[in-house]
């Protein structure tokens, strides 16, 4: 596979960070016997005995996870060459943030709830640190497709041998190891990347395939917000990288293609107005209406909202027992998140940490899209996760929890500055450490393989400063 090919461009030290963050994020999202389980998908059961001990106790395995994520991160951050440049502009947005969260356990719902999360949040941004001086910003993206491509990979494996792998079932979805919205988001990123790939000249057929194969699991998956995300993110990075005409053909092109294909379910398929509805619900029509339940759910959240709008209720101090049996209640079913990345983060940290996360957010994308357009993969990750991550909250919370898609929306935020400008010079978000007793230590040299560099093209000639 195209990805494995990358593995002898990672050092020790990264191969550790990057394990360990595949494992821990496994222990906390994903089990080898999901798959036999997909009737609790939709569960509307609500056992409140067990949401007692899970929200009160947690899972002690994951404690020892995170705990050794950040061990692990802390550890490469001191072993790194390179230090974050704490004086960049977004360093400051992401440091107002953090301090946000920890100061939200002082107006907190429930304080010893929020610090067990605070915890966590602290063991992640440790891990994020050192992954962030670890990686150069090519490496990073690369890392985190190894990750979502491991686990696709795994989740296809575990389906087989448990024999659940049935696409073939009109109420089929597919899990592999995880919900299948989460592994939408894993399918969703590998997508993106390996799209992005596709536009360097090497191998392009090869990661044209790990494209159409991440595609294909992400319509198994069902899962239409992930889906159309995904499609979103990849149609901004094309206009990023296209001029003003080729944009302009590239809109009429989706266009005829949609409808044409659109055109073809009605006059191939029998009854096939029913036909493009099935497609386009990919399957799943029950509570069209109220986005899956969403809309009942969320005119109830806003009530919580307007109660403590502009602070939250405190880092995940708000899904106390007592407000999951409420809301379970009122709505017919378990909800174990507010099903929407923007409802979440305003009920823990309020309007002011939803404003810090979107300005976060949006300074990540536009510094993307002003930095080097030939540099695909470093540059346009940023911007296509971004663009995927602004779509999703809109009707799930993958992104405002702690799990690998957060985790990978953090450090490629803080791995932006870094990107290389159009010039070709570099914004560093990292600077030299100096030896403890000699002189200050330069960048170590990346390590010397095609699948980081570009081949040389006239298009990078200093006197190029046009799209070809």
């Amino acid at each position: 596979m195209s990805l494995l090919r990358l593995a002898p461009a990672f050092r020790p030290h990264q191969w550790a960070l990057l394990l360990t963050v595949a494992a821990t994020f496994f222990v906390v999202e994903h089990q080898f016997t999901m798959s036999t389980t997909s009737e609790s998908f939709e569960s509307t059961e609500f056992v409140e005995a067990e949401v007692d001990t899970d929200v009160a106790e947690g899972s002690s395995l994951r404690r020892v996870a995170f705990l050794f994520l950040g061990l692990v991160g802390v550890g490469v951050a001191a072993a790194s060459p390179r230090r974050l440049n704490i004086d960049h502009p977004l360093y400051a947005l992401v440091g107002c943030l953090v301090l946000w969260t920890f100061a939200s356990v002082v107006w907190s719902a429930d304080a010893g709830l929020t610090i067990r999360r605070l915890v966590v949040i602290g063991l992640s941004v440790a891990a994020a640190v050192g992954w962030t001086r670890s990686f150069t910003p090519r490496q990073s993206a690369t890392a985190l497709l190894l990750v979502a491509g491991g686990y696709l990979a795994l989740g296809v494996v575990c389906e087989l041998g448990l024999r659940t792998f049935r696409p073939w079932s009109g109420l089929y979805r597919f899990s592999g190891t995880t919900h299948p919205n989460t592994q939408g988001i894993l399918c969703g990123l590998l997508t993106i990347g390996a799209a992005l790939r596709m536009a360097e000249r090497p191998q392009r057929l090869r990661w044209a395939m790990v494209a159409a194969v991440a595609l294909l699991f992400l319509y198994l998956t069902k899962s239409r917000t992930t889906l159309g995300a995904t499609l979103v993110a990849i149609g901004t990075m094309a206009a990023w990288r296209a001029s003003g005409a080729a944009r302009i053909v590239a809109a009429v092109a989706a266009a005829t293609l949609l409808s044409g294909g659109l055109l073809a379910l009605l006059v191939l398929r029998p009854g096939g107005g029913d036909s493009v509805t099935d497609a386009v619900l990919m399957g799943r029509t029950e509570e069209v209406g109220t986005l899956t339940g969403r809309l009942p759910l969320w005119e109830e959240l806003v009530g919580d909202v307007a109660a403590r709008p502009l602070q939250g209720y405190g880092y995940g101090a708000f899904w106390t027992p007592d407000v999951l049996f409420r809301i379970a209640q009122n709505q017919g079913w378990q909800i174990p998140h507010a099903h929407s990345g923007y409802f979440e983060i305003t009920l823990n940290l309020g309007l002011v940490g939803l404003g810090l996360v979107l300005l976060i957010g949006l300074w990540t994308a536009a510094a993307a899209a002003s930095r080097d357009w030939r540099r695909s993969l470093e540059t346009g990750f940023p911007l296509g996760l971004v663009a995927f991550a602004i779509v999703y909250s809109l009707a799930d919370g993958g992104f405002a929890l702690p799990t690998f898609a957060s985790f990978a929306l953090l450090v490629t935020a803080l791995q932006t500055p870094a990107l290389p400008s159009r010039r070709g010079a570099t914004h560093n978000a990292t600077i030299p450490s100096p030896a403890r007793n000699g002189p200050p230590r330069t960048e170590e040299p990346a390590p010397a393989t095609v699948e980081f560099m570009l081949p040389p093209t006239a298009s990078e000639s200093p006197v190029a400063a046009q799209h070809p």
